[in-house]
Formats: structure tokens, C-alpha cells, sequence
């Protein structure tokens, strides 16, 4: 499988299961709110089996989480989310050669972060 076709298979599924499945389920029995903060620790929290996870990573994952929401929110559908997540995982990786979800990407464009990570959106 091409990399571009697992980060969007990636953005896909996530984006069914915590905004088409959990976000709505919660928020339907709990409100909007807290469907925000529960689904947020859940998708930061599923990602913590990623290689050179930091707290920080957690964090920018939760983050991440309430602007899917947010796009979710927004319309209703789950493309937007997923076009964003999508966006965010191909930009990341497959254009500036940022590690993403544990792993060293290869992009177009081969930086060093001179910066705090957390700049970069991933950890």
C-alpha cells in the first residue's frame, strides 16, 4: 500500500471511529462538551502505542481531536474531518518530513526542526 493511500485509509477510519461513532454517541447522551473532552482523551490516548510518543505528542493529539470535532461539528459529515486529518497527517510526512505517528517520514522537503517540537503539530 502507497503511503499517501494508508494515511488516507488512516484519516478515514479514525475520523469514523471518534466522530462518526464516539463523538456522536457521547454527545448525544452527555452533551456537546463533553463529548469534546471525552472523545479528545480517547483519540490522544489511542495513540500512545506510537514509537517515541511524548506527553507532548498527547497533548497536540488532543488538540488535533477538537479541531476534527470542530470540522465535524461544523457540517455534520465527516469528510471535512477527514479531509483535514487527511491534510494534516500528508503534510506533515509526505511534504516536510516530519515524524508523524511514530515513524520518520521521507517528504518532498527534507527540514531539521531547529524549533520546539511541539511547532511542529506532532511528537
Amino acid at each position: 500500500m502507497s503511503p499517501f493511500s494508508e494515511m488516507l485509509l488512516v484519516a478515514f477510519f479514525e475520523e469514523i471511529l471518534f466522530r462518526g461513532i464516539i463523538f456522536r454517541i457521547v454527545e448525544k447522551s452527555l452533551g456537546t462538551i463533553a463529548s469534546l473532552f471525552i472523545s479528545a482523551i480517547l483519540f490522544a490516548l489511542a495513540h500512545l502505542p506510537n514509537a517515541g510518543i511524548s506527553l507532548l505528542g498527547i497533548e497536540v493529539k488532543a488538540v488535533a481531536c477538537l479541531m476534527f470535532c470542530a470540522a465535524y461539528m461544523d457540517t455534520r459529515r465527516l469528510w471535512l474531518a477527514v479531509g483535514i486529518h487527511f491534510a494534516w497527517n500528508f503534510m506533515s510526512d509526505a511534504v516536510f518530513s516530519l515524524p508523524i505517528s511514530g515513524h520518520q517520514a521521507k517528504g518532498f522537503l527534507q527540514g531539521r526542526l531547529s524549533r520546539p517540537e511541539w511547532l511542529s503539530g506532532d511528537a
